[in-house]
């Protein structure tokens, strides 16, 4: 007889791999699954009754805007009770880094209704806020190309120098060499509509380098200028 941290019984378990449910006892040690089956006869520290409910691994959330409300409470309370334990934010060209310039302003402002400490600037300032305050989710987080426009050249309507784009691109390598997963854009929203594809282009130039993602809400149903 083995002895569970945790068995949760009875339960409709859909494991993703694309196959009808089973019911089916899981028993888990630590923080690892350590059997599935029937396991009657065999005792845990606590023991999970889920009749008439399903048990399946976390969801995961790929268009997200949890950045800002994860330093706000770490609990993620509204993913959780959804079943969602993974996130990927920083979605639609806004990310709580880089932060300089007027992107830096702006989040100060912003953070003032919240009673937020802006005490970061990039990846590695953000994560290391959210590791000391704890988090209940796991968290991908890509570089939000409105942010970095926003931190370089504010909110002008033009394309940038080549000493911008230059910045920009330097941004772009530093997030993704700090693990970031990808780059977001919303060319529909300020700044970010004010870029030529030409430009997010060759921002993705230095994403791809990384074997990263790229993530957009496109500019259709939008006017190009505000």
């Amino acid at each position: 007889m083995t002895s569970f941290d945790v068995i949760i019984r009875n339960g409709k378990v859909m494991d993703g791999n694309c196959t009808p449910w089973f019911r089916a006892d899981i028993g888990i040690e630590g923080e690892r699954i350590a059997s599935v089956g029937r396991l009657d006869g065999h005792s845990a520290d606590t023991v999970i009754d889920a009749k008439g409910l399903v048990v399946s691994p976390g969801f995961i959330d790929i268009h997200n805007h949890s950045d800002t409300p994860l330093v706000v409470s770490g609990r993620a309370e509204s993913m959780v009770m959804q079943g969602v334990t993974t996130v990927l934010t920083c979605s639609c060209g806004t990310s709580p880094f880089p932060l300089s310039g007027e992107a830096l302003r702006e989040a100060k402002n912003r953070s003032v209704r919240y009673g937020l400490d802006i005490d970061w600037t990039d990846v590695a300032g953000y994560e290391a806020r959210l590791r000391r305050q704890g988090i209940s989710i796991n968290t991908c987080l890509q570089i939000g190309h409105g942010t970095l426009r926003a931190s370089v050249m504010g909110y002008e309507a033009r394309a940038p120098t080549g000493n911008e784009l230059s910045e920009m691109k330097a941004f772009v390598e530093e997030a993704m060499e700090m693990g970031c997963f990808g780059m977001s854009t919303g060319l529909g929203y300020s700044p970010g509509m004010f870029a030529e594809t030409s430009e997010v282009i060759e921002l993705c130039k230095v994403v791809a380098k990384h074997n990263g993602l790229y993530s957009t809400h496109i500019r259709r149903g939008f006017p190009r200028n505000l």
